[in-house]
């Protein structure tokens, strides 16, 4: 796999960019007058704040994370933790305690 070098683009051809953007043209006709790849062409719309791709995997964002109050598998207290974590705080630090793993180990 052969990794080309970042492409830096000139003030006329940022400038271009916008303007093809906001004219709607199509990334693949971008990309043709840039002489670049698609999906380059979308990176460089990210990183020039262009456009904000809502399905980017490297999202980030300064609100918190969505809360549920699904019941515990544990204990089945149903306090307020981020969506997904299936365990309390409590239990889960009670978890780790008793199988004395550290806490690095652990990613939530």
């Amino acid at each position: 796999m052969v990794v080309k070098k970042k492409i830096e683009l000139s003030p006329e051809q940022l400038t271009w960019l916008r303007q093809a953007y906001k004219d709607r043209l199509h990334p693949e006709q971008m990309a043709a007058h840039l002489e670049c790849h698609v999906d380059t062409v979308k990176r460089l719309l990210d990183r020039h704040g262009i456009r904000i791709a809502l399905s980017s995997k490297h999202i980030t964002t300064d609100q918190p994370p969505p809360q549920w109050n699904r019941p515990c598998n544990m204990c089945r207290c149903t306090e307020s933790r981020p969506k997904f974590q299936y365990t309390c705080n409590r239990c889960k630090s009670h978890t780790r305690d008793l199988h004395h793993v550290h806490e690095d180990f652990h990613a939530y």
